[in-house]
């Protein structure tokens, strides 16, 4: 296996070497062939297009058939997203690999699985989002730039309102704990005048008990 990828390998390169030095629209094919061979679908659909596009239907029917083939089995195999943003030439990023400025032309081809989608400008708030994109699946994801005034600003609305939380969650706290105090002083009252009432009774009791006694022996 690892000697046919080298020779797929060596082939892909002479392929190319060809497409530099004489530029033919048939060698898109041999070039999308050999690229999907080699487990590069993303590649490889964008040479099979090409393809299509540049050679005429009468010219190689065969091939073009086989080609639109493998252009329908491979949409179906990758993802695509397309990026909308509100600020123009704006840096797209996709997974640490520039894909161009906005508004993009088209949708972004990637395999399936997880990514990070990141844009930015000078002057801008850069912002990050994570996708998971499954085989055959097309998302559009937008993206909001806010200035970096409007993004300082959001920042210190969002740590007033949390500095507002924590200092309501304290008061709850102090509130809770005042109530427990309470209960806890109502409960030792509690046990305090029964205690009492218990040893008024006791005394009382031991006072009859002594004044019976002293009757009884009158």
């Amino acid at each position: 296996a690892l000697v046919a990828e080298e020779a797929r390998g060596v082939e892909l390169e002479r392929f190319e070497r060809a497409q530099a030095l004489f530029p033919s629209p048939r060698l898109h094919f041999n070039i999308a062939q050999t690229l999907n061979e080699l487990g590069r679908p993303l590649e490889a659909l964008d040479h099979y297009e090409r393809f299509l596009r540049d050679v005429k239907p009468e010219e190689s029917p065969a091939l073009r058939q086989r080609a639109q083939e493998q252009v329908f089995w491979l949409q179906g195999a990758i993802a695509q997203v397309e990026v909308q943003c509100s600020v123009l030439d704006a840096q797209v990023t996709i997974d640490g690999k520039p894909a161009g400025l906005t508004p993009l032309e088209q949708p972004i081809r990637l395999m399936p699985g997880p990514h990070a989608v990141v844009v930015s400008k000078v002057g801008y708030e850069q912002q990050i989002i994570e996708i998971a994109l499954r085989a055959g699946e097309s998302v559009t994801k937008r993206f909001r730039l806010p200035t970096e005034e409007e993004g300082a600003t959001t920042r210190r609305a969002v740590q007033r309102a949390e500095e507002a939380r924590r200092a309501a969650e304290e008061r709850l706290r102090q509130a809770d704990e005042a109530a427990r105090r309470r209960r806890e002083h109502a409960r030792w009252r509690l046990r305090t005048s029964g205690w009492i009432v218990g040893s008024v009774g006791a005394a009382s009791l031991l006072t009859a008990a002594v004044l019976g006694g002293l009757a009884v022996g009158e």
